[in-house]
Parts: structure tokens; sequence; C-alpha cells
């Protein structure tokens, strides 16, 4: 007869994975406060204030980006989502401008979210891979739509326009407004978009 094996418990008495789970929801949830209450807070404190080690946090969250992260992805779940029903509803080339201003609201809506941008936008690596990949994969989406129906160019890459789009954050780190972001992706957007001359022409 085979016996059980017994079940790890860290002190405390939950089964070490409930434990983990629970250090984990604990650091978001202390870590969205801090970000909501416009701190600027180092990890440190986000242990502490969550009565657990920094090792613990480090654990669950290897770098500030993967906590961020971690803390919006709702939020950026539901801005890269947004893409799939824009382009339902419009072109390809229309729903890059919509979707390119709607991610430009929740950059500058959270400050956290465009510092990780800006390290995606500034390291060699990406920075922040769960961030940049929600980009790219949208952008990659739109522009394999605009091929298919002719409003984006075809000779534009993916991680070209990412990185356009990064730089326009990375230019935008101390605005006071979303509206000059707004703006450089708008000429992003113009410049793989393909413009066709109008059909009606006037008679010589």
């Amino acid at each position: 007869m085979a016996l059980s094996r017994p079940v790890r418990r860290p002190v405390g008495g939950l089964p070490v994975r409930a434990h983990a789970i629970q250090n984990r929801a604990r650091l978001i949830t202390v870590a969205r406060a801090a970000f909501t209450a416009g701190e600027v807070v180092s990890l440190e404190r986000i242990a502490r204030e969550a009565d657990v080690g920094i090792g613990t946090l480090y654990r669950h969250f290897p770098t500030r980006e993967a906590l961020v992260v971690a803390v919006y992805s709702e939020e950026l779940d539901a801005v890269t989502s947004s893409a799939a029903g824009l382009l339902e509803k419009s072109s390809a080339a229309d729903a890059l401008v919509a979707w390119t201003r709607r991610y430009a609201d929740l950059v500058f809506a959270k400050r956290e979210i465009r510092d990780v941008l800006v390290v995606a936008a500034t390291t060699e690596a990406g920075g922040v891979p769960s961030a940049r990949e929600r980009v790219t994969a949208v952008i990659d989406a739109i522009l394999t739509a605009g091929r298919v129906d002719g409003t984006l160019r075809d000779d534009v890459d993916t991680s070209d326009v990412v990185a356009l789009l990064l730089g326009a954050v990375l230019a935008s780190a101390a605005i006071s407004s979303p509206e000059p972001l707004h703006r450089r992706f708008v000429l992003i957007c113009e410049a793989v978009t393909i413009h066709r001359a109008s059909s009606a022409t006037s008679a010589p």
C-alpha cells in the first residue's frame, strides 16, 4: 500500500502553493494601492508592506516592470483585445489609428505603464517582453489585415512600427497631456497607410 506524501506547509499552516498565491495577490494589492496614490515606491517597501521578504517578491516578479504588468494586466488586456473589434467594423488603416489612440490614453493615464514602455524602448532585449509582446501582437494583426484590405503598406515590418510607437512613448515621457502622443501616433499611422487618389477628377 503506497503511502501518501505529506503536504508541505510553511509557517502559518497554508500549503506551499496556496501560500505563494496569497503572497502574490498581496504584493499586487499593495503595489496597486501605491501606484494609484501616485507614489514612487521601492520594491523593498512594497515587499515590507505586503509582509513578505524581498526574495519572495523577486520570485514572483523578477523586475519592477513585471510587477507593473501584473498590476495593470486587466487594463492592458482590455486595450489590446479591443483591436479585434476595431478590425471587424472598420478598415485596417482606421483600426490602426483608433487602436493607437486608445493605447496612448492608457499609457498617459498610467504613469507606471509609460515607464515600462520607456524601458522597452531603451533596452536591446525589449525590457519587458510581456508589455512589448502585447503591442507587437496587435500591430502584427492590424498590418496583416491591412495587407489584405489594401489600406496599409505591405513593405512595412511589424518590428519597425513597434519601434516607432515605443520611440514616441519615450519622447513623450514627461508630457502633461496625451495630445502630443496622439499626434505622434497619427503620424506613424499615416506613414504606413496607403492613400489612394480620388477616382473623381475635375475635367480640364
